[in-house]
């Protein structure tokens, strides 16, 4: 995306041992990290803040709002920098108990097509929107690592009734993930673990589109110059 293409995340300060770092009796961020409850709180309110803005927007479709939503917040209350990323990215419904032939696919999720646009209709005019794809955001920690943070996961159950018509019998995703890259196979192991897929393409895409229909309001609302955020 420009010059912050999805294949890399914003660097940060860091401590040693990647733990919080302390300044006058406080807690603040540091490489990207914050206590659960800041995180959940974080992820609650730019929830909030993004449907308050678009209140017809489904949940289920809302990756790049609430991205961007998070993205400007966290940047307003903790001085995170969250890249906004984009590509393909999918979820196991189904785990070593409820695999079965009759089941369904093992696997849910968006997959980014390079080259393919999609249209729809704006105001009664024929207008390109997102093609499928899945945004989230990411942290590049001083030792080349790095962080997902996606807001969303809470939903993919119902997104895979509401576009497929199948349930999620196996375990279900965390309301958010917020995790280090190398932790996702210990939480979650394979075969049975969750793949994100930056592509530059698909940061691009996203990107242009958050530029025209996302930055400016929730930078207005936030009360942050957006530009300082996503080109940081």
């Amino acid at each position: 995306m420009r010059k912050n293409n999805s294949s890399r995340t914003v660097a940060t300060r860091r401590t040693p041992g990647g733990g919080p770092r302390k300044k006058r009796g406080r807690v603040v961020a540091v490489d990207g990290y914050l206590s659960r409850t800041k995180q959940r709180k974080l992820v609650d309110d730019s929830r909030l803040l993004y449907m308050s803005l678009w209140p017809h927007q489904e949940p289920t479709g809302a990756c790049v709002f609430h991205a961007v939503a998070l993205q400007l917040l966290g940047a307003k209350r903790h001085d995170l920098n969250l890249m906004l990323q984009a590509g393909s990215a999918w979820w196991p419904r189904l785990d070593k108990w409820t695999l079965s032939p009759d089941a369904g696919g093992a696997l849910f999720g968006y997959e980014f097509a390079p080259g393919k646009t999609a249209h729809g209709l704006k105001d009664g005019e024929l207008v390109e929107v997102l093609p499928e794809i899945h945004a989230w955001l990411g942290i590049r920690h001083e030792d080349r690592s790095g962080t997902i943070v996606d807001p969303t996961t809470g939903t993919w159950p119902a997104a895979s009734m509401e576009r497929h018509g199948v349930d999620w019998p196996g375990r279900k995703p965390p309301p958010f993930l917020w995790e280090h890259t190398s932790r996702l196979d210990e939480k979650w192991p394979p075969p049975f673990a969750p793949s994100y897929h930056p592509s530059a393409e698909a940061a691009d895409v996203v990107t242009s589109f958050a530029i025209r229909e996302i930055y400016p309001r929730v930078g207005e609302a936030v009360g942050v110059d957006w530009k300082l955020v996503a080109f940081a």
